[in-house]
């Protein structure tokens, strides 16, 4: 589409063409509950451990696994395994269940009720 013709005009040689911009409107039907600002507190608690899991994994991911040192030989299930890499794998399931325990405590956690002024 050039100036001319949106202009309803006949296009000339020197036209430029026109970027026509379109408003973003919000999708029908949203529901506002399920916004951060409204739910309860299981939920919270859930995406702040999955933020946390992610910023260290991605820390743990870019230096060396032995940046923590390692755990006493004595220790059970440890022996002298490298701190970072039991983390990693503590954090790994822990960024894992933030997805698959979602549809459990997203319908037993309470929300919030929407005030008046953003429904009405």
């Amino acid at each position: 589409m050039t100036v001319a013709t949106a202009l309803g005009r006949a296009p000339s040689r020197h036209s430029t063409p026109v970027t026509v911009r379109r408003r973003v409107r919000p999708r029908p039907g949203v529901d506002l509950t399920r916004l951060t600002r409204y739910r309860g507190g299981t939920y919270k608690g859930w995406l702040a451990a999955f933020v946390v899991s992610f910023l260290i994994l991605g820390y743990l991911g870019v230096v060396p696994i032995t940046i923590w040192g390692q755990f006493p030989d004595g220790w059970p299930l440890l022996g002298s395994a490298d701190r970072a890499t039991v983390a990693a794998r503590v954090l790994t399931v822990v960024y894992f269940l933030f997805f698959l325990m979602m549809p459990w405590y997203t319908a037993r956690d309470k929300t919030k009720p929407v005030p008046e002024r953003v429904t009405g």
